[in-house]
């Protein structure tokens, strides 16, 4: 990949999390490392877990470890 192409990926992903940081309500995917760093960006903007809807596993389902809907939640820890 030359450098050109390089810095354009670069610009277009920081023009996407500079709006996608500005919403209100998020939809996204949990898997999705932009909808997980656009989601925390809300966050620090507004103070608060703004409206979102996950279309894939909870937010921050790592293991279990952030999970907020606990046991039975479809994550990769339902047997603990």
């Amino acid at each position: 990949m030359d450098e050109d192409t390089k810095a354009l990926v670069f610009a277009t992903a920081t023009a996407e999390m500079k709006l996608l940081s500005e919403c209100d309500y998020f939809i996204g995917t949990s898997l999705a490392t932009m909808s997980r760093f656009a989601l925390t960006a809300m966050i620090g903007r507004l103070g608060y877990m703004p409206p979102y809807s996950m279309l894939d596993k909870p937010v921050f389902c790592a293991g279990g470890v952030f999970c907020s809907a606990g046991k039975g939640c479809g994550c990769f820890n339902d047997d603990a």
